[in-house]
């Protein structure tokens, strides 16, 4: 049996009904959503014919194709996300594509998505060591490529012909870079061994908008936060955003391999190619309300 609902219940839905603030600000937002989650149902029911094929061969891999569908249709409606360069990326044998990090890395997702959507490619990633200690991810990072930072999990990939990306900036960079867009490397040269043993081109990637997206919060000053993470080597860092700013990846040329380069010289030239792209794509300081109104002149200027 089905228990009567109280009266004062439906009076208070009649009076959410006939209330202004529902017609201004409730009801826009539900139907953008529904209408945002309609587009990205299509967009997933655009590659079902990929996603069917994908499912023959394992469950892996459909659900791979699945994921990669999702992700790329939220990153064309939400971001109007494009990628310059796609052909730099080999359609076989390994490369290394090292990027710049944005506060999430939301951009190598939408990359990663988008290679495998075209070019039916995977690109594993390498993650911070902490987010393998995140309780429920496993199935997630497994699912995406997504690898511990050790230098012979790397070399094994890349000498397997495989393509991976990493960020050396890792999350110092994420967090405490800012809106002025610094490469936080350090002395890092890790990729640069790894490129070397391995013999690989390595691809330079930038993300223009990418800090505009998500925000660190530092009411207290980014000093503090940065002795908390170097004591915890945790994020330990409030962020914001999600803003829905024009995003475009950037795909450098090749950087192809040399026996005559030393670690520290190749890592120097990759560091130098990142930043000539962000010299040349992304006007510092940051701004989200230029990023915001970017991706609208784009929608703008596509719908025309």
């Amino acid at each position: 049996r089905i228990p009567r609902l109280p009266a004062m219940y439906w009076s208070w839905i009649v009076w959410v009904i006939s209330s202004p603030l529902f017609y201004f600000l409730l009801f826009p937002a539900i139907m953008t959503v529904t209408l945002y989650g309609i587009a990205l149902c299509l967009h997933v029911y655009k590659f079902r014919h990929k996603i069917r094929e994908a499912y023959t061969h394992t469950v892996w891999d459909g659900a791979r194709y699945t994921v990669a569908a999702f992700f790329d249709g939220q990153s064309r409606l939400w971001h109007g996300y494009e990628v310059v360069g796609l052909d730099n990326i080999p359609s076989n044998g390994g490369a290394l594509v090292v990027a710049f990090h944005g506060a999430l890395a939301l951009d190598m997702y939408y990359l990663i998505s988008r290679v495998m959507l075209v070019k039916h490619r995977i690109i594993h990633s390498v993650a911070d060591r902490f987010l393998f200690r995140c309780w429920g991810l496993g199935p997630f990072l497994q699912l995406c490529g997504i690898l511990p930072g050790t230098r012979d999990r790397v070399s094994e990939q890349l000498e397997s012909g495989a393509l991976l990306c990493v960020a050396p900036g890792g999350v110092r960079e994420a967090l405490f870079s800012g809106p002025e867009y610094e490469i936080l490397w350090g002395q890092r040269c890790g990729f640069a061994h790894v490129a070397l043993a391995s013999k690989v081109p390595v691809l330079p990637m930038f993300t223009q908008n990418i800090k505009e997206v998500v925000r660190t919060f530092t009411p207290v000053g980014k000093g503090f936060f940065r002795w908390l993470y170097e004591k915890t080597r945790l994020p330990l860092i409030p962020l914001y955003g999600g803003f829905p700013v024009k995003l475009r990846t950037f795909i450098g040329e090749p950087i192809l391999y040399s026996a005559m380069d030393t670690p520290e010289e190749l890592a120097l030239r990759v560091k130098s190619a990142v930043q000539q792209l962000i010299n040349q794509h992304q006007q510092v300081p940051g701004s989200i309300p230029r990023a915001l109104r970017e991706r609208w002149a784009d929608w703008y200027n596509k719908s025309s």
